[in-house]
């Protein structure tokens, strides 16, 4: 408002700086003109100034409302201009500010876990497998000490393995001197330890009466007598049997120095179980006890294929 009133102020000044400088022309004479102007008198000085005064106010009110209009619309302009700038300048700031990436100042806060409800809510089930099946071992291996848990047995004489504690049941077997079994089992009352088949697959029963036990028999199961087994083929096709002349004795080698273990009367019948062919022995089975006994052949009689009997080593001397 105040730049308003001065440029008026000014506009005023040089308006009536311009009428004060107007005068009238003065009458032009020439020295060719045959008759000069005449010059005016007072009155009519007086009444020609009158109205230069009427004119000059007259002009000058023209020109105070023309200034004013001017300088009106000078100013309603400018505020506009004004106006205009400093909405553009506004919009142009906030155009500005938007463009502007934040600046994020604040300090990152780890979000807390979730917590599902409802029956996303997982349950001791959901989260903990257990498995509903267990895996039990077949066996299980205990690592001990041979010693500990083994026992074993050898022969002072090549003895029979039967299945069972008595000449009744089959032989399956034949435990020689030399050889060592593993003991399974045993039956005290017969005087029998049940032990790995030396000659086969599965068990057999030895006569103690020649057999050597090594191991702690304290842990060895008593075996029941087992079943008598029913013969699968006759006799005939499978025996070589002997007789002799005269009582014979029956001893654990094929000489006088071993030990005399069974007689073979006149009248009995034994079955061969294998031979000395070097010494005229014939390993028979004892008809006194269990077990096997080398019989003399010089009075015996032999009665089969002896073809298929076994070669037998010397046992030692006793």
């Amino acid at each position: 408002m105040k730049q308003k009133k001065l440029l008026l102020i000014s506009i005023i000044l040089l308006v009536l700086s311009a009428c004060s400088r107007g005068e009238p022309a003065s009458p032009t004479e020439s020295a060719d003109d045959a008759t000069a102007t005449p010059i005016a008198t007072s009155t009519e000085a007086t009444s020609v100034e009158a109205t230069f005064e009427a004119k000059d106010d007259e002009n000058a009110g023209a020109i105070l409302s023309t200034a004013e209009a001017i300088i009106e619309t000078s100013v309603a302009s400018t505020l506009e201009t004004n106006d205009s700038i400093i909405a553009t300048s506004v919009a142009a700031t906030i155009e500005a500010k938007e463009e502007i990436a934040p600046t994020i100042t604040s300090t990152a806060t780890l979000a807390t876990t979730p917590t599902l409800s409802g029956s996303e809510t997982p349950t001791a089930d959901a989260t903990i497998e257990t498995p509903t099946d267990s895996l039990t071992p077949s066996a299980t291996l205990t690592a001990t000490t041979p010693s500990a848990t083994t026992v074993s047995v050898s022969v002072s004489v090549d003895t029979n393995c039967r299945t069972g504690p008595d000449k009744d049941y089959d032989r399956i077997g034949i435990f020689k001197v030399g050889e060592t079994a593993k003991v399974v089992g045993k039956k005290t009352s017969y005087n029998y330890w049940i032990i790995e088949n030396p000659s086969a697959d599965g068990e057999c029963w030895l006569w103690g009466k020649y057999a050597t036990v090594d191991g702690d028999i304290n842990t060895l199961k008593e075996y029941a007598l087992p079943p008598f087994s029913t013969p699968t083929t006759t006799p005939s096709a499978i025996t070589v049997s002997v007789s002799v002349s005269v009582d014979t004795n029956c001893r654990t080698g094929p000489d006088k120095d071993y030990e005399q273990v069974g007689i073979l009367k006149v009248g009995e019948t034994a079955k061969v179980l294998g031979k000395k062919t070097s010494y005229n022995y014939w390993i028979i089975e004892n008809p006194n006890a269990d077990g096997e006994c080398w019989l003399w052949g010089k009075y015996a009689t032999v009665d089969g294929d002896i073809s298929t009997l076994e070669e037998y080593a010397l046992p030692p001397l006793p």
